[in-house]
């Protein structure tokens, strides 16, 4: 499975829901959300078209995120290991260990994303 594209992401946790978008292209994950939240991470697919990686999750200031906490004046930033197999997109959803507890994500793709020759 190619995982190059962009996703829309429903996550929720034990405080809230969310939405976010991501691209993933080159073995590079960026995404946002519309509160500002950004991701920034890298990923590589293994000979068995498992994804593996991580994601540096970046909180603004004063923002509550799903998991229940809010950062302080300087914000806030975490990271998150990704390991999705093949049949991640198929699933109703992903569960996803954080620094702040677990989030519940469904990924869908969006499109895909074609490299130039």
């Amino acid at each position: 499975m190619a995982w190059e594209g962009i996703y829309a992401a429903y996550m929720t946790a034990s405080e809230g829901q969310g939405f976010s978008m991501f691209v993933f292209m080159g073995g590079r994950i960026v995404g946002a959300d519309p509160f500002g939240v950004v991701y920034d991470g890298s990923y590589q697919t293994q000979k068995d078209g498992n994804l593996v990686g991580q994601v540096t999750v970046t909180v603004p200031p004063g923002v509550l995120v799903i998991q229940g906490a809010t950062p302080g004046p300087d914000g806030m930033t975490y990271q998150v290991p990704l390991n999705f197999e093949t049949d991640a997109l198929g699933l109703d959803y992903i569960t996803l260990e954080t620094p702040l507890g677990p989030v519940n994500l469904r990924m869908t793709k969006i499109r895909e994303l074609e490299r130039e020759a």
